[in-house]
């Protein structure tokens, strides 16, 4: 499997979190499923207090649409189905 990523805004050296409007993107080729693509996105204020900041969304592409976006409760009921 090949996995690309990209980032937008990343820390400066030697912080310790990213900063609001941070984005990465991760592409994942070759997998099980041929093509897939995830991104998580650094809101402000008290977005998703449990993973402080990170909303996630999965991808598709041509043409680009969100197929599901949210914080950590959003993955808990995915796990689950």
């Amino acid at each position: 499997m090949l996995d690309t990523e990209y980032i937008k805004r990343p820390p400066a050296s030697g912080s310790s979190e990213f900063p609001v409007g941070t984005l990465i993107v991760k592409e994942a080729t070759g997998g099980t499923i041929p093509h897939e693509i995830f991104a998580m996105a650094k809101r402000g204020g008290g977005f998703n207090r449990d993973a402080p900041g990170w909303e996630w969304f999965e991808l598709q592409d041509q043409p680009v649409v969100i197929v599901w976006r949210g914080g950590r409760e959003t993955l808990i009921e995915m796990q689950r189905d």
